[in-house]
């Protein structure tokens, strides 16, 4: 198993509390960052490295993260947040994350203003997991769940779960309950819950990147078209239907043990 390195998660001491609790310290967190990145703003642009020694000073240096360019955007995928796992004497374990966003121009270390919500929608992905690090447990747990395919995972997750098409929600839960029935019920709840923490923090980010490129927007002066609000995903009712899932799984599971 792929452990949690002390650098992509915060010490207890800060981070406990209830889930809430901490998906609201993420977003304080957030909010530090733009504060933080105000003063570049006007500017016309935000060195990478600026970003970089911003999270780290929020984080107390105690997280291990680094942003720079993203040479393989594409218009529909411009930024990625991605985990960077290590070898110790003890095993592997994740001691990274590494955000990549779309430079300016080509190998630019900086990133223009009206692609701040980009940044901040990825920067809060960062801080949902080291304040909820069972989100990054649940990640790497299906990666090496060998009893499931992580590809048709994740696929099943993009075209059926994280999607803008507009589709009926009980279309939604018959394509989960297909996926779903061939499965033992320990991977049902992993994945439900894997699916519930993902469209989550997608949630935040979604709504962080639109609430801070307008605030960028009243310093440029101007409003920024291009930024993908989020409502579009149905996220509420997606998440609704998976923590519904969630309870029949858990409850026939009880009922199966007692019977």
């Amino acid at each position: 198993m792929i452990k949690l390195g002390t650098s992509v998660k915060l010490p207890y001491s800060i981070s406990q509390g209830s889930v809430v609790t901490r998906f609201n310290n993420a977003c304080k967190y957030n909010n530090e960052l733009f504060e933080q990145l105000k003063p570049q703003i006007s500017s016309g642009q935000i060195p990478f490295p600026g970003i970089t020694s911003a999270l780290k000073k929020i984080t107390g240096g105690k997280i291990n993260v680094q942003v720079c360019e993203n040479f393989f955007q594409t218009p529909n995928n411009p930024a990625k947040t991605r985990m960077l796992v290590s070898g110790t004497p003890e095993g592997k374990e994740l001691s990274k994350f590494e955000i990549l966003l779309p430079p300016i121009y080509e190998y630019s270390e900086s990133l223009a203003p009206d692609k701040l919500h980009i940044a901040l929608h990825e920067t809060r992905h960062i801080f949902d997991q080291i304040f909820v690090p069972k989100i990054t447990r649940r990640m790497l747990n299906i990666n090496e769940n060998k009893s499931l395919n992580p590809k048709n995972v994740m696929e099943f997750y993009h075209k059926n779960i994280y999607t803008r098409k507009t589709v009926k929600t009980s279309e939604v839960e018959q394509k989960l309950d297909d996926f779903l029935n061939p499965l033992t019920t320990k991977n049902k709840i992993d994945l439900l819950q894997l699916f519930r923490y993902l469209l989550t923090t997608e949630k935040h980010a979604f709504s962080d990147g639109l609430k801070f490129q307008r605030k960028a927007d009243k310093i440029l002066g101007g409003i920024t078209d291009n930024v993908v609000k989020g409502s579009e995903f149905n996220f509420g009712a997606k998440i609704k239907l998976l923590e519904t899932k969630l309870k029949e799984v858990l409850n026939k599971a009880s009922t199966d043990r007692n019977s």
